[in-house]
């Protein structure tokens, strides 16, 4: 098994959101088709407005060039802000009680979002034509934060690891209805993250050997699993870089640096070490143009990014 290379750096020079953490009770998902209750609402509107991300931050691109963050709130609540080159947005809520880190993907032009309920549940809320629709409950039994991931097309994937440590998944296909679950197999000792690129789609895990792993999937089925290597105990983050062709994959090693690998699925550089000091996974998008941005929680318990233009990376 091969390791990330050693050594330890900080971010310098970087804008920051410090958020302090709170300790909160987990509550059941609400699922929102019938709307909040007058009580819900009261306890909504108690949050203090500077809610403090109680979780890694998930990034999806959107075609304007800028991302949608999401992260769990202390209500447990899924928290939204846009993210610019740098520049954050106020934040506003989009409900729901959850466990663990939320998942984004923009599937054509809806935007999906995906968390583990308190009830050990998947959930998913969409966002079409800028309106967002109830969240929906998909069953199952989740372990750790889901993952997924949409095409050009308007399909979403899904993936959770299971109650058994396996992986599993479920698709929608643009305007039709989701797939029973399938069971993808090996042993997790994470979530999942997964990346949609022109020809297919990879997803990627933490083995039990603290190894990454991934699967790609064509349209002849699935290919086996293979190793990337690193060191981890934590979730990936991947992204899929249209203007380079390759996958960007993150993660946070045990020595608690940020490290990238690029590649496809048959081709990957080596691991390499971006610096910085991590307390949970990253969350990673490429725009359109290339660009890249990394958003992670850092020992302070503060939001920090870390983005790519023209080549370089940002403090």
């Amino acid at each position: 098994m091969s390791e990330f290379p050693h050594g330890r750096g900080r971010w310098s020079d970087r804008a920051k959101t410090a958020l302090a953490v709170v300790s909160v009770p987990l509550l059941g998902l609400v699922a929102a088709a019938a709307g909040p209750s007058a009580a819900a609402q009261r306890a909504v509107a108690a949050v203090p407005a500077n809610q403090a991300a109680t979780s890694a931050v998930a990034l999806a691109a959107e075609s304007g060039g800028f991302d949608d963050a999401f992260y769990r709130g202390q209500d447990g609540a899924v928290y939204q802000r846009t993210f610019r080159d740098g520049a954050w947005s106020a934040q506003t809520s989009i409900g729901g009680k959850t466990v663990g880190a939320p998942a984004a993907a923009l599937a054509g032009t809806t935007l999906v979002v995906a968390a583990r309920g308190t009830d050990g549940a998947l959930w998913v809320r969409m966002r079409d034509a800028g309106t967002w629709g109830p969240w929906r409950g998909l069953g199952g039994t989740v372990s750790a934060g889901p993952a997924v991931t949409g095409d050009a097309a308007g399909r979403v994937d899904v993936f959770v690891r299971g109650g058994d440590s396996r992986l599993y998944t479920r698709t929608l296909p643009a305007g039709g209805s989701w797939s029973p679950w399938t069971n993808l197999g090996s042993g997790l000792a994470s979530g999942p993250a997964a990346v949609s690129f022109g020809s297919g789609l990879d997803v990627f895990v933490t083995g039990l050997d603290k190894a990454v792993w991934h699967r790609s999937r064509f349209a002849a089925g699935w290919s086996g699993w293979r190793s990337l290597g690193g060191s981890t105990y934590t979730a990936p983050a991947a992204t899929w870089n249209a203007q380079t062709g390759t996958t960007w994959l993150f993660v946070r090693g045990t020595d608690n640096m940020l490290y990238l690998r690029q590649g496809s699925p048959a081709s990957w550089t080596g691991w390499r070490g971006l610096g910085g000091t991590l307390i949970d996974a990253p969350g990673a998008a490429a725009t359109a143009s290339g660009t890249i941005d990394v958003v992670v929680r850092g020992t302070d318990n503060a939001v920090w990014s870390h983005v790519y233009r023209d080549g370089a990376w940002s403090g």
